[in-house]
């Protein structure tokens, strides 16, 4: 058995698997991060996955799930927008001119600059969801601080923790490694998924 069935066994077994998407990921070229997104996205329809954890700010995730209960944005997202006088929130969407419809101020994206500290109540989301989970997986590296804590804290919470990434970093000293692209993990689970799910489909016809 190789590592990626083996995680993905262990996937498939667990109660609440928590999914840390790293500042690798959001590197991605806009192709490739489209495809990912969509695998993450099908896992977490699948039941595979229970809440994700990212770094990125593009939104792209909770903007595929329509749900923002699944997703944890360390950064927030700049798909949303927050009015700088009153505070009111709107969707990049709904709006067509970047003015508030309550008191005129100025709409600016959510998210938090790399040098401010994330918001008490998102990082404390975020350590509650690492280490309550059965497994955690990081995709992709993950360098910035907090995130870079939550795998380290985890595994020492008892967590199951993998890093799925081509190179080890200093993160893989407490996870499990899988060396490998975390495109063709993400396609590769979702395969994997989808070949039992048609095999218990078949068994259940026929039984």
């Amino acid at each position: 058995m190789d590592k990626l069935d083996e995680l993905a066994r262990q996937l498939l077994h667990s109660n609440y698997v928590v999914l840390l998407i790293g500042d690798e990921i959001c590197g991605l070229v806009e192709e490739n991060s489209k495809s990912l997104y969509h695998g993450i996205y099908l896992l977490i329809q699948y039941g595979v996955i229970d809440k994700v954890i990212t770094v990125c700010d593009d939104g792209v995730l909770s903007s595929l799930i329509r749900s923002n209960d699944k997703v944890v944005e360390i950064y927030g997202s700049t798909r949303r927008l927050r009015c700088s006088i009153c505070g009111r929130r709107y969707y990049r969407t709904e709006v067509e001119k970047l003015v508030c419809g309550e008191c005129g101020g100025k709409l600016v994206p959510e998210i938090v600059g790399r040098s401010q500290p994330v918001p008490r109540r998102v990082l404390s989301q975020a350590v509650y969801e690492a280490l309550t989970a059965d497994t955690l997986v990081v995709l992709g590296e993950v360098t910035e601080l907090p995130a870079a804590l939550l795998p380290i804290a985890a595994s020492k919470s008892g967590v199951n923790v993998y890093i799925v990434t081509k190179r080890k970093s200093i993160i893989s000293m407490f996870a499990s490694h899988i060396g490998i692209e975390p495109s063709v993990f993400v396609d590769g689970v979702v395969r994997l998924v989808q070949a039992k799910s048609l095999k218990t489909e078949i068994e259940e016809k026929y039984s």
